[in-house]
């Protein structure tokens, strides 16, 4: 007896009360939808970064019957504390708008803060405007890759974004085609960059055959760490080394956790590196060398599933625990702060080192991860605007943004890094 059903978006997250000849009204990423009587789907109204709003600080909004939008929103961030803003929207023609180059920003999800650049972006220039382009919008129950189909269609079609948000994105592939700007020269260029301001072993491990083509405001280092008494002082290791250093561990001791199966650590094995196996340039793949056979090897050492649904949650240890009775040898970790170091020298009782996955090339067995990046598009309309407005990543922190350390990710500006090295080296007293 509830009535009608309305299939709604995937990424709808709120219904709100219509008005007029909608139904009712609901999000879908970044745009506002309303849903007609005996529609099939909902018609976009309007894109709330189109219209200078970031939807994060909208606080609520209602629909005139003029058809004037009213929001109002809260920005948190800034010196002076949240502001509050009233605007009032009139459906306007773009061509009575003042001519500005767009810039297309291809994403699958925004996050606030690249959002809020956005819009300062646009509201500051006279020349150029930023179009954010959801791709999310078109996924569905059925298809959440619907929107990646939708954007690597348009791509083979000639109709490539501007700048793209790469956190899901081919990247490798997509540069291998051409499709993406190599940025070292923008930022060797840059006035206020080079490369001696940012931490450079990042961007170099983020290159493909010495071209970068994204750039990112932080970092973190996914490793296995280990005593340094049992792995020894090497940053690399391959599976013999493994193997021997277990045999001087206590009958029974285990590798890594107890959860750990042999699909999660080929995922892991295969996400440190897939570039080992795959040209992306060509195609090729190789997954028939000895190095790979090792990998599998050592996969293959671990159990087949793990029984979540079983576990005696009373008697459970976890790796601390199991560590410092000599049950587990080595843990997984994803190191993302400089507390980590003193925690994890805590967790061994003593001297570690970051040891990382065996590897049978002698190559490093640990890896930088990043989380949203920015690339440019080989045919940008405008890179040099484009360049302007990504720069913004790789500046020194403002004194009143903090929002990048929110992230508990080391930023890759160096000058930034430093300041974190210097106040984590600060003696505190109690």
């Amino acid at each position: 007896a509830w009535g009608t059903e309305y299939p709604m978006p995937v990424n709808s997250n709120n219904v709100y009360t219509g008005g007029g000849d909608y139904l009712f009204y609901y999000d879908n990423g970044d745009s506002l939808y309303g849903y007609q009587a005996d529609a099939q789907e909902g018609k976009k109204i309007l894109s709330w970064s189109s219209s200078d709003i970031n939807v994060d600080n909208l606080m609520f909004f209602t629909i005139l019957s003029d058809g004037r939008v009213v929001a109002m929103t809260r920005n948190y961030r800034g010196s002076d504390g949240p502001t509050m803003e009233m605007a009032i929207l009139t459906e306007t023609d773009a061509s009575v708008l003042a001519d500005k180059t767009i810039l297309t920003f291809a994403t699958m999800y925004t996050d606030y803060d690249t959002r809020a650049k956005i819009i300062d972006f646009n509201k500051k220039s006279t020349t150029h405007r930023i179009e954010i382009r959801d791709y999310s919008e078109y996924n569905t129950a059925d298809d959440y890759e619907a929107g990646m189909t939708k954007l690597n269609t348009e791509i083979v079609a000639g109709n490539v974004p501007d700048i793209l948000n790469t956190s899901g994105l081919s990247i490798s592939q997509y540069a291998a085609k051409g499709l993406l700007e190599d940025l070292w020269p923008l930022i060797e260029n840059d006035p206020d960059l080079g490369r001696e301001n940012l931490m450079e072993r990042v961007f170099d491990a983020a290159s493909m055959d010495g071209k970068l083509y994204q750039v990112f405001d932080s970092f973190g280092i996914r490793t296995v760490v280990g005593a340094t008494k049992v792995v020894g002082e090497s940053m690399s290791w391959n599976l013999d080394a493994l193997q021997a250093a277990l045999a001087t561990m206590p009958e029974g001791c285990q590798i890594f956790s107890e959860g750990d199966t042999k699909s999660s650590m080929l995922n892991s094995v295969l996400n440190q590196n897939l570039g080992s196996y795959v040209d992306w340039s060509t195609g090729q793949c190789s997954f028939d060398s000895d190095q790979f056979k090792a990998a599998l090897e050592f996969c293959n050492s671990f159990p087949l599933e793990y029984d979540w649904s079983n576990v005696n949650w009373d008697e459970y240890e976890d790796d601390p625990t199991r560590i410092a009775a000599g049950k587990q040898m080595l843990m997984t970790l994803s190191l993302t702060q400089l507390s980590d170091v003193q925690m994890y020298e805590a967790i061994f009782g003593g001297q570690i080192t970051y040891v990382g996955y065996p590897t049978e090339d002698g190559s490093c067995g640990s890896s930088f991860t990043i989380n949203d990046g920015l690339a440019m598009s080989s045919k940008c309309a405008d890179k040099e605007a484009a360049w302007s407005f990504m720069r913004q990543l790789l500046l020194p922190q403002e004194e009143n943004d903090n929002y990048r350390y929110y992230r508990w990710q080391f930023p890759t500006n160096k000058a930034d890094f430093d300041k974190l090295v210097e106040e984590a080296m600060k003696v505190e007293y109690e």
